[in-house]
């Protein structure tokens, strides 16, 4: 039984796995010569697919399927939230009420709702606008002889979760582990009333006998939203107080009864994203990984202890992810007192100084790094998935 997994966000990738075994692990950008690259619905085919002649692995030679496809993405819906910027530049004191009306409490559609009625003539408008995946995906499988069905879950951290722990030792010993995933924002939360979060920060239960990852804890931040709402209408005072809120946690049939902390305090692995584009490195922060590796380079100086330059700002930047990762990591570890192995995926766990500095930090953990922990894994980590859902669907129908 043949799986290729394809990973259609950036660093797009796709992976051939058959019976359960990773066969192949190919990543576009490499194939196009295009850091980051990220397929868009003008040009959605995938290159690799016929300079490394996979478009038959799907397909046995009488023609029937031999194999199915699943898809890793991030969900592309967007809340998208609009109002009248002419009327609130012309009325500042409107402006800062409006500031103040948003930054209450964590932005949610009933809090927009509130927001509406309180200020008619803001003319304040919000709109589902359906994700590009799908019509992405549908060209994509034009190219494995139009294959018509595939499978696609948006559980973006739970394919880190899964390429780590099945490339772990510990997997390899028939131990459990618990994963934590984190990033610079993963997929969109599905919660109706809270458009437009992330998920950005996620803990796992991995079980060996069950083949079985479950999530444990969730954070979701929508960052980018006040961001992009405080650069169009109110910057300084929306940006300033949205940073004042206090979390939201909800723990309820809405979040399938995992506990989810809602935030504005963006993701560590977006801070250096942000630093990114502020220090010029990349047009779209993508060059995160630039910026950790300044911090290496950040020193004070003692005849000077009030100059800051790029190095420096890095540095703390850096100081301040390790204090949130600790936290985390500690918050797992509260979940699973039992357990002792922790593996660590994710955008963020390319961080390879927080990783050596965890080792000491927490020296009683057996600590394993995913080694494709970027967007690139997760074609892995859904090929993963698929194939034990298939055995699991497989043992149900025998019994």
């Amino acid at each position: 039984m043949r799986i290729i997994g394809i990973n259609s966000s950036h660093d797009t990738s796709l992976c051939i796995m058959e019976d359960g075994e990773v066969k192949e692990l190919f990543e576009e950008e490499r194939e196009r010569r295009d850091k980051y690259y990220s397929p868009n619905i003008n040009n959605p085919e995938l290159h690799v697919v016929d300079s490394k002649g996979v478009a038959d692995a799907l397909i046995n030679e009488d023609g029937t399927p031999c194999g199915e496809l699943i898809f890793a993405s991030f969900d592309r819906r967007v809340c998208q939230i609009d109002m009248d910027k002419e009327y609130l530049m012309e009325n500042r004191l409107i402006a800062e009420e409006v500031a103040v009306a948003f930054s209450k409490e964590q932005l949610s559609l009933k809090r927009l709702e509130e927001i509406s009625e309180e200020f008619p003539k803001l003319g304040l408008k919000f709109d589902w606008h359906e994700d590009m995946d799908e019509a992405i995906h549908d060209a994509m499988c034009k190219q494995f002889h139009e294959v018509e069905e595939y499978h696609f879950d948006i559980e973006h951290h739970m394919y880190h979760a899964y390429s780590g722990y099945f490339l772990s030792p510990f997997y390899e010993k028939g131990e459990d582990a618990m994963a934590i995933a984190w990033d610079g924002g993963g997929a969109k939360c599905l919660h109706k009333e809270y458009p437009n979060y992330q998920e950005i920060e996620s803990i796992w239960s991995c079980n060996f006998e069950k083949k079985e990852i479950l999530p444990q804890w969730k954070k979701m931040s929508n960052h980018r939203e006040l961001g992009s709402l405080a650069s169009k209408y109110f910057p300084n005072m929306y940006y300033d107080s949205a940073h004042c809120l206090q979390d939201k946690v909800v723990n309820d049939d809405s979040t399938n009864n995992i506990p989810t902390v809602f935030t504005s305090f963006p993701s560590s692995g977006m801070n250096f994203s942000n630093m990114s584009y502020a220090f010029g490195a990349d047009a779209h922060g993508r060059a995160a990984g630039k910026v950790m590796g300044m911090a290496s380079y950040g020193r004070l100086y003692e005849d000077r202890p009030d100059r800051f330059d790029r190095h420096i700002v890095a540095q703390m930047c850096e100081e301040e992810s390790f204090k949130n990762a600790c936290i985390v990591i500690r918050r797992a570890m509260e979940l699973n007192p039992d357990c002792k192995n922790l593996v660590l995926s994710g955008g963020f766990s390319l961080n390879c100084t927080n990783n050596y500095r965890y080792l000491e930090e927490f020296p009683e953990l057996n600590i394993f790094v995913d080694p494709v922990p970027h967007d690139g894994g997760t074609a892995l980590g859904a090929a993963y998935w698929l194939h034990y859902y298939n055995q699991k669907q497989q043992e149900t129908t025998n019994d």
